[in-house]
């Protein structure tokens, strides 16, 4: 203003104003502020993410790892008996001449018709078969470790409070030769198995209360041969 007059005319103002806001380049400065500010939040949506997904790996590794320990350093499962016991008279059914045929291919006993009994089997312990078989009253009893396995990677772990489902896969690091009367459920020293576990937390530590393997499944089959099921009318 010089004496009292607008040396700009109001309405060229507004004009250029108005070019100045349509203008690329006011545009381009003005956005960066905003611009910066959403790439700001996406850098720390994606770190927060990354964070907890290091969490949730870091608790998931080590759960694993402590389940692995837990089920080696269990007596029962790193080291078991074979458990088999059936008694020395069965039903005769081509089941359970199949199940004990590998036993008397290797002579550890004879199967044979009871006499005066039909439809009936008597098993008898070989004196080859007496170094690994025992009978004992009317039943024969496995007398042999059936070798040593471990766990070598724990695949699954599902919280039940205060117990733990476990999915793991082991294998044989040992195994007594006399297993082979598993047949063709002998496992291979050269192969993984799959397996189950139930855990219990007692006392502030772990303890494995269960699992199922092959294994135990095998040697629950000569359990059947005594079986109520299995006898028959």
């Amino acid at each position: 203003m010089v004496g009292g007059k607008l040396l700009v005319n109001p309405s060229d103002l507004s004009r250029f104003l108005a070019k100045l806001q349509s203008h690329p380049l006011p545009q381009k400065i003005l956005g960066q502020p905003l611009l910066r500010e959403k790439r700001f939040w996406a850098a720390a949506a994606g770190s927060l993410l990354l964070a907890t997904l290091l969490v949730f790996w870091i608790g998931r590794t080590l759960r694993h790892r402590e389940m692995q320990r837990v089920l080696n350093a269990q007596e029962a499962f790193h080291s078991p008996p074979l458990g088999i016991m059936f008694p020395q008279v069965a039903p005769d059914t081509p089941a359970h001449r199949d199940l004990l045929a590998a036993g008397e291919r290797r002579q550890y006993w004879v199967v044979q018709p009871r006499a005066g009994e039909s439809g009936r089997l008597e098993i008898r312990v070989t004196d080859a078969g007496r170094r690994f078989f025992s009978p004992v009253g009317s039943q024969i009893l496995a007398t042999f470790g059936a070798g040593r396995r471990e766990v070598t990677r724990v695949l699954r772990v599902e919280e039940f409070n205060p117990t733990r489902r476990i999915r793991f896969r082991y294998r044989w690091t040992e195994l007594h030769p006399a297993m082979s009367v598993l047949g063709e459920a002998a496992p291979d020293a050269a192969q993984e198995y799959e397996g189950e576990a139930l855990a219990s937390f007692e006392n502030q530590r772990w303890r494995i209360v269960h699992w199922t393997t092959p294994h135990e499944e095998a040697v629950a089959r000569f359990r059947e041969l005594g079986s109520p099921a299995s006898r028959g009318p």
